[in-house]
C-alpha cells in the first residue's frame, strides 16, 4: 500500500486537497456540475471539461438549464460563453 492508498490519519491538509484537486484536472475529462436558476430549481449533469490550468471549459449549449445557470448564476466564480463553450473560473469575467 503506497502513501496515497493508505487511510488517512485525519484531515487533509489544504495543500493536499489542492493537489489532489489540480491532479484530478489533469487527468479527468468530465464532471458532474450543479446548477440552480433563480428560483432554485436545481440542474445535475455530467459535462465534458477542459482545463487549461487557469479555467476550466465546459462543452454544453446555451439553450439548456446548465448553459443558462452557469451564466446568470453570479456565484463565487463566474462563467463566459464562447459558441457554447463555457469558462468557468474564481476569477470575474463577464457574461
Amino acid at each position: 500500500m503506497t502513501a496515497v492508498d493508505s487511510p488517512p490519519n485525519g484531515p487533509r491538509s489544504p495543500e493536499q486537497r489542492k493537489r489532489e484537486a489540480l491532479e484530478r484536472l489533469v487527468r479527468d475529462n468530465d464532471v458532474w456540475v450543479a446548477t440552480a436558476d433563480a428560483t432554485g430549481e436545481p440542474c445535475l449533469v455530467p459535462l465534458a471539461f477542459w482545463w487549461d490550468g487557469e479555467a476550466v471549459w465546459l462543452a454544453t449549449r446555451d439553450t439548456n438549464p446548465t448553459g443558462r445557470n452557469l451564466c446568470s448564476s453570479g456565484g463565487p466564480g463566474s462563467a463566459s460563453a464562447i459558441r457554447g463553450m463555457w469558462s468557468w473560473s474564481a476569477a470575474p469575467r463577464a457574461c
